[in-house]
């Protein structure tokens, strides 16, 4: 029992807060993963794919609008926090 409340009183004292730095790596590789999602331009082509280049891969349905509204919004509180 001694051991448990230990590492519960050490997980509280420590600092739960995203720090601003990662918060704005994962910013710049969000950003960088819808850019190339909207523009269709892969970091490598898939040299096995049997697609043509013609085609464009699937567009954003409501859930996923929804989501990226959703991360947005929480990503912006977490900087004003």
């Amino acid at each position: 029992m001694g051991a448990c409340c230990v590492c519960a009183i050490k997980y509280r004292s420590q600092r739960l807060i995203p720090s601003p730095v990662s918060i704005t790596v994962y910013v710049i590789c969000a950003v960088e993963f819808f850019v190339r999602f909207w523009k269709d331009k892969p970091v490598r082509k898939d040299e096995t794919s049997l697609k043509a280049e013609e085609e464009r891969t699937a567009g954003m349905d409501m859930r996923m609008k929804t989501m990226i509204i959703g991360l947005t919004f929480n990503t912006t509180c977490l900087f004003i926090r």
